[in-house]
C-alpha cells in the first residue's frame, strides 16, 4: 500500500484554503441583513445577527418608535388620592389609586400616630404587658366567657394587655386564683393533631415557674381542658 507524501506547501496551501473559506463564512454572516417588519406599523426592522433576528421574530417585537410612543390612559391613572387617618383624621395623601386603597383595606395610620403605638408597645413590654395587634377577637370573647361563667378574672390583650412570664406572654392569666389560659388555634397542632413540641415546653416553662392551673382551649374541638403535671 501506498502512502501519499504531502509536502510543506500542500500543507500550507490547504490551511489557507481552510482559512479563506472561515473568513468567506464569517463574511457572509456580517454582510447578510437580517430584517423583518414590525408588526404594528408594517417598517423593515433591521437586525445586525442572526440570533438577534429570532429573538425578536419569537417574541414578535415591534420596532424602536412603536414601542416608545406608547400613551397612558388618565382613567387607569390618577395621580393623587387621599384618604383620612382612622385615628386622628389628618389627610393622607397617595400617589396611586392602588396605593390608597390596600391602604384604606389595611387600615394603616399615619407616620404620627403609628410612632405612638409603637412607644406604647415598648412602655408595655418594660411593664410586663403587651397589647397584640393581630389578636384573635374569638379567642376575647371566649376568655370574657371565662370570667363570668367560673367567675375568673382573666388579663387578656384588651383588658389590661397580656401579661409576660419568663420570656412568654401568656393568652389569658388571673393572677389572684393562678390560673393561664392558652388559646389554640389550628397552626399550634401537627398534622397528627398533637400539640407542637415548642408549645408543650413553653407550657411546662410556665407551669414550673407559676405552679399555677393551666388550661387550654382547642378551637377546632371546642374543648377546655387543664393540663396535669405528671
Amino acid at each position: 500500500m501506498k502512502y501519499e507524501s504531502k509536502t510543506e506547501n500542500d500543507m500550507n496551501d490547504s490551511i489557507e484554503k481552510i482559512v479563506t473559506e472561515s473568513e468567506k463564512k464569517n463574511l457572509n454572516d456580517i454582510t447578510t441583513k437580517w430584517t423583518r417588519n414590525c408588526p404594528k406599523c408594517n417598517s423593515e426592522i433591521t437586525y445586525s445577527c442572526k440570533s438577534s433576528y429570532k429573538v425578536g421574530t419569537k417574541r414578535n417585537s415591534k420596532c424602536y418608535s412603536c414601542s416608545a410612543n406608547f400613551t397612558i390612559d388618565k382613567k387607569c391613572w390618577n395621580t393623587s388620592k387621599t384618604r383620612s387617618c382612622p385615628q386622628c383624621n389628618v389627610s393622607l395623601t397617595y400617589s396611586t389609586v392602588g396605593d390608597c386603597t390596600s391602604s384604606e383595606k389595611k387600615n394603616k395610620v399615619c407616620r404620627k400616630c403609628c410612632n405612638e403605638k409603637r412607644k406604647q408597645s415598648i412602655l408595655d413590654n418594660l411593664n410586663g404587658k403587651h397589647t397584640w395587634a393581630n389578636y384573635n377577637p374569638k379567642s376575647l370573647e371566649y376568655f370574657d366567657k371565662l370570667n363570668i361563667e367560673n367567675d375568673w378574672n382573666l388579663q387578656h390583650a384588651l383588658n389590661g394587655g397580656e401579661v409576660k412570664i419568663l420570656n412568654y406572654f401568656v393568652d389569658a392569666y388571673d393572677k389572684k386564683r393562678n390560673i393561664v389560659v392558652e388559646y389554640d388555634e389550628s397552626y399550634h397542632y401537627d398534622k397528627q393533631g398533637n400539640l407542637k413540641q415548642k408549645d408543650v415546653l413553653r407550657q411546662q416553662r410556665i407551669i414550673t415557674h407559676l405552679g399555677c392551673k393551666f388550661f387550654r382551649y382547642n378551637e377546632k374541638a371546642k374543648e377546655l381542658y387543664e393540663i396535669k403535671q405528671s
